[in-house]
């Protein structure tokens, strides 16, 4: 069956793939091939993935406008949805991370419970309440800036509807564009953070993408394009970031952001290039699972603290494949054996 939530479900899974990769821990010199590697694909193409995971949100949620009283039924069910993970894997995340980091400690011949000692003051960051901030577990940003998005969607819903709609799409991107990260494609003050990370005006400008994708059914009518058109976007998305790659090496900084321009590009050719055939249930299941555990394992691989030596790529691949890989057992494991907890554990997914 070709359909777009069969193509949206196999790109789901492999956006939760490149996140994974987004996180491997790296050190490199500049200018080194695995510093390349690393803005090329962590820096780069992997930042895809998430304004692709809102343009998607959008695109259902858009689904029920026109029907009476959607927006508490719908925002209630997704908040249910979301909240109730991301708490739960928060503090997942934060015992986790602090037992590794003690038994580490332990190992070096320190105390384990001097550094199993947590300051409570800490404890807004492991919740992400702080919006200038990621939360603790990295890619839960996401999450929370969606919840946001989605207390909003009225509003949006009500713009969509008006003949200014491209318009005022053209006015989230340009705000995306103006004020979010263009230092190495991450942020790098509180007002950045807040405006990708807590705010997320990327969020909202690909949110209302998805949303105006249902409306003109723009999506359905790329079902029937050849793969091979692909290509064209994805071509256009490599030079783009080879050059800014480039930049960056030669001037350290880029002179414009080069990367807001990539990513349209490399959404619509990965989009294009995917089959729209159903692939298996028990695989595009996984994105979550992928998008939420593969932290616990980059974590882990890198020792419980920032990555502080240099990684080759072959190295960076392998902890990116283990990252995808044992989530994905474990995802496997937990819904054969306890799929209440599965369903509660991955937001109904």
């Amino acid at each position: 069956m070709r359909s777009v939530e069969s193509r949206m479900a196999n790109m789901a899974v492999v956006c939760a793939g490149i996140v994974a990769l987004s996180h491997v821990g790296y050190n490199t010199s500049v200018g080194s091939a695995g510093w390349w590697f690393v803005r090329l694909t962590r820096c780069g193409i992997c930042c895809l993935a998430v304004p692709f995971f809102f343009m998607v949100s959008g695109y259902f949620l858009s689904r029920h406008f026109d029907e009476s009283g959607w927006w508490h039924r719908e925002s209630r069910k997704r908040l249910v949805s979301l909240v109730v993970p991301y708490l739960v894997w928060s503090l997942a995340f934060f015992l986790f991370a602090r037992i590794g980091s003690a038994a580490m400690h332990a190992a070096a011949g320190k105390g384990f419970w001097v550094a199993l000692r947590f300051p409570v003051a800490k404890l807004p960051h492991v919740l992400g309440v702080r919006l200038d901030a990621t939360p603790m577990l990295v890619p839960l940003w996401y999450v929370r800036a969606l919840v946001f998005i989605v207390l909003l969607s009225p509003a949006l819903a009500w713009i969509s509807r008006r003949k200014f709609a491209p318009l005022a799409a053209a006015v989230f991107f340009g705000l995306y564009v103006a004020f979010g990260p263009h230092r190495n494609g991450l942020s790098s003050t509180p007002t950045e953070h807040f405006l990708y990370y807590g705010f997320s005006l990327m969020g909202i400008a690909y949110f209302f993408l998805g949303i105006l994708a249902r409306k003109t059914r723009f999506l359905e009518k790329t079902l029937d394009l050849s793969p091979w058109v692909g290509l064209v976007p994805l071509a256009a998305a490599a030079a783009l970031l080879v050059w800014r790659v480039h930049r960056l090496e030669v001037a350290g900084a880029e002179p414009f952001p080069i990367l807001c321009l990539a990513i349209p590009f490399l959404v619509g050719g990965l989009w294009l290039v995917l089959p729209a055939t159903t692939w298996p249930r028990g695989l595009t299941s996984l994105s979550f699972p992928i998008y939420v555990l593969h932290f616990f394992v980059v974590y882990a691989m890198d020792g419980f603290r920032a990555c502080r030596t240099d990684k080759s790529i072959v190295l960076m691949v392998l902890h990116a494949l283990c990252a995808i890989a044992i989530p994905c057992v474990a995802a496997v494991i937990v819904r054969r054996f306890a799929p209440r907890a599965a369903k509660f554990l991955f937001g109904g997914r």
